[in-house]
This record gives C-alpha cells, structure tokens and sequence, in this order.
C-alpha cells in the first residue's frame, strides 16, 4: 500500500451479500441510481510539514482511513476511525447520517502492536426510526513504523428486539492520517 496522508473517507458500500438492515456503520449505501462501489475512494494528500517525524512505536493511538474487505475481497464500507489512549475508538463511517454513520467502541492491548476492538452501534430506517443495533468484533495489528494496520472482524447485525439478523466477516486495512 503506498504511503500517503488520507484526509477524507469514501461512501459505504456493499459490493456482495445482501441483508435486511440498515445497520448504522455498516449498512448498505443508497447511491444515486442505485450505483455501487466496488473499490474504496481515493482521499486527498497534504504537503508534508517541515520538522521531525513522529515516531508512533506500532502504536494504535491516533486517526485512521479504514477499508473493511468482505472475503472477496470487495468494499464492505470505508470510514475514519479515532483510536484514543483511554481504550476508546470514534467511528465515523462514510454513510448517510440518517442511517447513522457514528459509531463507538473499547479496545484493549492483547500482544506486541495488537489490540482487540469491540464496537457498538445504532441501526435505523430510512425513516428515522429504530431498527437494531450491531456490533464490530476484531483484531488489528499495527506494524512497527505506526503507519498501518490490518486485521480480521466480524459484524453481527441485530433486531431491535435483539435477534441475529445476519454477519458478515472479512479483514480491515487502515492507513494513519497525520501531519507530517
């Protein structure tokens, strides 16, 4: 993956699989014309800033453009995600915000550069009324430079009265946004 500053995350989208729900994060985009995307977007660099470089040690600590991959290795969805070093993670996921596209989860290291993630969110129709909830489960592994991660998840997608309505596995890939 090359090397680059990432400032603004692309549109959500299912490239296979069908479900149901319009879950939050993850639910299905509703592109004009009922178009899809099949790749993520490509984001805009900055110039880089004169003085050092920080040095994040693999840490998870720090913003991120996030591709979630289905097993196909199509799009799931594609999101900024804030990694804060009090164990919580913000998502915001490139989706319609009445469909809720914020989403919010608890982390916790568990080896040398890799943290386990547990993740929540609301889900609604396209009318602003509850439909459920889901949840993101994963791993990420932080390479030693602190310029990406990469790691498995699986998203479970809920009724409002709390019965599994679908999931859906597949591998996330992230690129840190900085300054420099």
């Amino acid at each position: 993956m090359k090397h680059s500053l990432m400032i603004a995350a692309a549109a959500i989208a299912l490239a296979a699989g069908s479900y149901s729900a319009e879950a939050g994060c993850v639910q299905a985009a509703r592109h004009q014309g009922g178009a899809k995307l099949s790749k993520p977007n490509k984001v805009p660099h900055l110039p880089p800033l004169s003085g050092e470089r920080p040095d994040y040690n693999g840490s998870i600590v720090g913003l991120w453009y996030v591709v979630h991959y289905l097993p196909d290795g199509s799009v799931f969805f594609d999101s900024l995600e804030q990694w804060h070093s009090d164990g919580t993670e913000f998502e915001l996921a490139n989706g319609y915000p009445q469909l809720g596209n914020v989403c919010l989860g608890v982390w916790k290291q568990i080896g040398p550069r890799t943290v386990q993630l547990n993740h929540i969110g609301w889900d609604f129709k396209e009318d602003g009324s509850p439909d459920g909830t889901f949840t993101l489960t994963g791993t990420a592994k932080v390479t030693q430079q602190g310029k990406h991660w990469e790691g498995p998840y699986d998203v479970k997608i809920y009724d409002v009265d709390g019965n599994l309505l679908d999931e859906v596995t597949g591998t996330s890939v992230a690129e840190r946004i900085s300054v420099e």
